[in-house]
């Protein structure tokens, strides 16, 4: 089944709940669906009287019709308190109280393009990976799920309730397709992995990492090896770096290829290696080059300036673990250190990118600037900033999955590329070779415009010899079979 189909489906099962849910909530939950309609240049289906077309998978399953196997994450919230409301409030009030609460809640789980299966009562049942799937599903149903506690938390203190939320989430591979007869068929899923009922292991979600580790790589393993054939590519980014430090020359760095293919990893081998400070001289990060970082999320395309916000709190030494108090104080420090008497023309505006509320003195710049002159205004000091950054130390930014960058991001990136022509500044780019995505506009723009600053890098599968050698480092193996296939024990493996 094509995506195009898949999202006509869910169009189609949405529309036939509008009668109950009422306008809001439908239109909250189709708003990323119709954006992913117009991304694959197809106009969102109109409402249709027959029958949801059957999915056109080769296998036959549960539902009478056809369906596929998908591994889905399915979520189960459920919001107590209503009933006890309903006794003593009319039923209409009860009603558009809770249309109002599923409202908030339903935008959680499309920030993360979740689907809503169905409603139960007062039951919300999701899927993550079903029809849309995702490399992180199972993530985006944990992290939709802590953004609903937090907006059912905000919707009691509005309203004056008490309502609570109970979640089960489980991952597992399920059966979706079409389930009922005639018109009456919704999409929908099957399986164990929904109907959990055996004894099985829970885990309680207390939270996000403070300090998230790694999520790629054999490194989260505990297996290592030094870098394997990427020598030309090595080399080539390395002399960018060498270029920045010694003669103060800016450039653009594309690196592309597919996942899994190594590209954070080159990238973090051409670091420098902080240094100690030479006696006498101030060097806060003991490193000749001042390396930021900003990594973007699959599910952060919703989410303005993420990794500038990364970037910005890289440099100001703000963690998770910081509540707002301290995150302002590390800020306001910083930004004085850097600017001095000129901090006011800064401060407001960083703080408004990291969504930081304005404090104090600095409260009246920003008090009656609307979305549009704020997003100016943040351009134009984010301009100021990293143009001060460079000239006091070389700077090298850092853009992980540049594909799924958010738009606001993207443009600020772009706002920023003339900065390398004259200030030794040097922004790399971490990208798949996909179209269409804020990383391929960024691409081309670099190679167009900045054409004697950009160095492109393309990752190819490494040679069979290398994936061999890579094999044996990584499992300290001198003597790999013929070919640097291993055969497991029982299999007879013939290679192509």
């Amino acid at each position: 089944m094509t995506e195009r189909e898949q999202l006509e489906q869910v169009i189609e099962a949405l529309e036939k709940q509008r009668a109950f849910l009422g306008d809001a909530m439908v239109d909250a939950a189709l708003a990323p669906i119709r954006e992913k309609m117009a991304a694959l240049a197809v106009p969102p289906p109109e409402q249709k009287d027959s029958a949801v077309p059957a999915l056109k998978s080769k296998e036959a399953g549960a539902t009478g019709g056809t369906g596929e196997r998908k591994l889905v994450t399915t979520m189960f919230a459920d919001i107590s308190g209503f009933t006890a409301l309903s006794e003593k409030t009319d039923p209409e009030a009860v009603r558009d109280l809770m249309n109002h609460c599923f409202e908030r809640l339903v935008s959680c789980i499309t920030r993360y393009e979740g689907t809503i299966d169905k409603f139960i009562g007062d039951e919300i049942m999701a899927l993550f990976g079903a029809p849309l799937a995702h490399e992180n599903d199972a993530e985006r149903a944990v992290r939709a799920a802590l953004d609903m506690m937090a907006a059912l938390a905000d919707f009691n203190a509005e309203r004056g309730t008490n309502l609570g939320l109970h979640f089960g989430l489980n991952t597992g591979l399920v059966l979706a397709g079409e389930i009922g007869v005639g018109a009456q068929q919704e999409y929908s899923v099957m399986g164990d992995a929904v109907n959990l009922a055996e004894p099985v292991s829970v885990y309680r979600v207390i939270g996000p990492k403070a300090k998230p580790g790694k999520v790629r790589g054999l490194e989260i393993k505990g297996i290592r090896s030094p870098l394997v054939g990427r020598e030309k590519e090595f080399a080539a980014v390395r002399i960018c770096v060498e270029q920045l430090l010694t003669t103060g020359r800016g450039g653009i760095v594309g690196v592309i290829g597919e996942a899994g293919l190594g590209k954070s990893r080159l990238v973090a081998e051409v670091r420098p290696p902080p240094r100690p400070s030479p006696v006498g001289e101030k060097r806060p990060t003991g490193e000749e080059v001042l390396w930021l970082e900003g990594h973007t999320l699959s599910f952060g395309q919703t989410i303005s300036y993420w990794p500038f916000q990364e970037v910005l709190r890289g440099w100001a030494g703000i963690t998770e673990d910081d509540d707002e108090d301290e995150a302002w104080r590390k800020l306001e420090g910083n930004v004085r250190a850097l600017f001095g008497d000129e901090t006011i023309e800064y401060l407001p505006y960083l703080a408004s990118l990291l969504a930081l509320s304005v404090r104090g003195e600095y409260a009246e710049r920003v008090k009656y600037l609307d979305g549009e002159a704020m997003g100016k205004q943040i351009f134009l000091t984010s301009r100021r900033f990293f143009e001060r950054l460079a000239h006091t130390q070389p700077t090298v930014l850092v853009f992980e999955d540049l594909h799924w960058m958010d738009e606001s991001s993207a443009n600020l990136l772009e706002h920023l590329l003339p900065l390398v022509e004259s200030v030794p500044l040097l922004i790399v780019g971490l990208s798949r070779p996909e179209r269409d995505t804020p990383g391929a506009r960024l691409r081309d723009l670099s190679a167009h415009n900045y054409a004697d600053y950009y160095t492109e890098i393309r990752l190819a599968p490494l040679s069979g010899a290398d994936s061999a050698q890579l094999v044996r480092n990584l499992l300290e193996i001198e003597d790999l079979p013929a070919g640097g296939v291993l055969r497991p024990a029982g299999l007879s493996l013939r290679e192509s």
